[in-house]
């Protein structure tokens, strides 16, 4: 199910952050892409491997699929299972869908203090290549996760105002 595209001020500010983290993802699959085949490049032609370029793709991919998991939230393409609620009415499928926007709502407020609290522990370590520090590492998690907690909230408000007899959802 699409998201509908409504005035409402939330929605706006999480249709303009998931431009950005599109933006940003677009970004950082071209860093992975173009990290691996500088790699496979120096490996395999020039003889000589880079030291930084797998953990510089690793670390990308961490932030990628971070950014995207509050898109895939938001446009509700994140994976469900709906074979029982498929079996109900509409209005009933409603009911299930908000208990599963909420499910995903406190889901993701639980990961953002849990990888916030990771990003602080590991703060002060840094990779071996990039010579990063491991809390910046880390902050994809808690960025991703609080993108999500915005997307979910949506999620909840446009279930709720069809409930109500709105549109969305």
């Amino acid at each position: 199910m699409e998201h509908a595209k409504t005035p409402n001020g939330l929605e706006r500010v999480v249709e303009w952050m998931e431009k950005i983290c599109e933006v940003v993802c677009v970004i950082l699959v071209s860093v992975v892409f173009l990290s691996t085949i500088t790699q496979v490049f120096c490996r395999f032609i020039i003889g000589s491997p880079l030291v930084w370029s797998e953990e510089l793709s690793r670390y990308a991919g961490v932030w990628l699929v971070m950014l995207s998991t509050g898109i895939a939230i938001r446009q509700r393409k994140h994976m469900a299972i709906d074979i029982l609620v498929t079996r109900f009415k509409p209005h009933n499928q409603l009911w299930f869908t908000l208990f599963g926007d909420i499910v995903v709502l406190l889901v993701c407020v639980y990961m953002t203090i849990a990888s916030y609290q990771l990003a602080a522990k590991f703060a002060a370590n840094t990779s071996i290549a990039l010579k990063l520090s491991m809390g910046l590492v880390y902050a994809g998690t808690v960025v991703g996760w609080f993108c999500s907690i915005f997307s979910s909230v949506c999620n909840v408000l446009s279930t709720i105002r069809a409930l109500k007899g709105g549109s969305d959802v």
